[in-house]
């Protein structure tokens, strides 16, 4: 007998969970569970997507800033408007078309984010390498270098679309992508001529062991050697990652007075470094945790600090894994045979004494 009125409205409701089990063969509450992963990998996506098409943009800026140089470069190499129009084009198309077909076949057989880490070290390389040409053949060969390592970045994200994102959304996600061209094209223009006017502004610049560069010729540099890109950072991060290592010591450069740092070009903004190092020290703390744990119930030497730290005495061991126990003054500067039982909430291990004297 029902006796209240919310109790019709919830066997309505049981009434209705059982409809839809039975017309889509699933619980509803699991359906919601994959829509919150599905949006979760959405959003991951879609970082991806982003990060792919920045590096189509930067790729269309060092193809492009060179139209911007073309006086300057006439001038200083003595160079016809034949020989410019062949930088231009043949130099850079020559090579772009002829290498993205076996470049194509190796992004089906091999690692297609580290092809396109590759590619773009390789493009941005070769582009400040532009900046140290001595004549025209100089200029032309590290022009064809650019043409190879962008021919590798295409295949490479064409191949990886379809990876992250569903049918019904590729064309959205390439029309994404190909939004880096103008992108690319525009900022060429603008943060080229932002650049070319501020080391006009400078003049010359000598450099020990490579000679006099022209303005023109930073440019090439500054544009070729940015900094590190998202795309580097994470191949280095990978890699690192992929190491059997058990600890990560990271610190990030600063740009002090009187330091070389100070006059590096492309430096990576502060947030940027912070947030990297913010990883890599995550990164560190897994590493040392895993090692850690490799390492309970090991018999090891341990030699024991000075300090009363909040009522335990620490050390380390001979592969560097920091141990404590209670505060005991006869441990300073001692060596004793432990035996490591159990990683601490502070992440020391704690031990248990194995010779004699304790």
């Amino acid at each position: 007998m029902i006796s209240s009125e919310l109790q019709p409205k919830k066997v309505v409701e049981r009434i209705d969970q059982k409809l839809l089990r039975l017309l889509i063969g699933r619980n509803p509450r699991d359906i919601l569970k994959d829509n919150s992963k599905e949006i979760l990998d959405m959003r991951y996506s879609w970082y991806v997507l982003v990060i792919l098409t920045l590096s189509f943009a930067v790729s269309f800026i060092d193809r492009q800033v060179l139209t911007l140089l073309i006086e300057p470069i006439k001038s200083d190499l003595n160079i016809s408007d034949t020989q410019v129009s062949l930088l231009i084009g043949l130099a850079f198309s020559l090579f772009y078309i002829s290498m993205a077909i076996p470049i194509a076949r190796l992004v089906d057989k091999g690692n297609r984010i580290n092809i396109i880490a590759t590619g773009v070290f390789f493009w941005s390389i070769m582009t400040g390498l532009c900046g140290f040409a001595k004549n025209y053949w100089q200029l032309f060969i590290a022009r064809m270098g650019v043409g190879v390592g962008e021919a590798t970045l295409t295949p490479a994200v064409y191949s990886l679309i379809p990876d992250y994102f569903p049918k019904n959304k590729l064309g959205t996600a390439v029309g994404f992508y190909m939004l880096g061209m103008s992108l690319g094209t525009g900022f060429a223009l603008v943060l080229g001529a932002a650049i070319l006017s501020y080391v006009n502004s400078i003049g010359d610049i000598t450099i020990p062991l490579i000679g006099t560069l022209r303005p023109w010729q930073v440019t090439f540099v500054i544009v070729g050697f940015p900094g590190e890109t998202d795309a580097l950072f994470l191949e280095t991060y990978n890699y690192l990652n992929d190491l059997d290592i058990s600890y990560l010591h990271v610190f990030t450069y600063s740009e002090r007075p009187n330091t070389k740092a100070i006059a590096l070009n492309g430096v990576v903004p502060k947030k940027v470094r912070a947030k990297r190092s913010k990883m890599l020290r995550v990164l560190s703390a897994k590493k040392r945790r895993a090692f850690y744990e490799s390492q309970l119930g090991n018999s090891l030497t341990a030699l024991f600090e000075s300090e009363n730290k909040e009522g335990y005495i620490h050390g380390f061991t001979e592969n560097y894994v920091k141990v404590k126990t209670p505060w005991n003054p006869e441990l300073v500067n001692s060596l004793h045979t432990i035996t490591l039982t159990e990683i601490d909430e502070d992440g020391s291990v704690r031990l248990n004494f194995t010779d004699e004297t304790f």
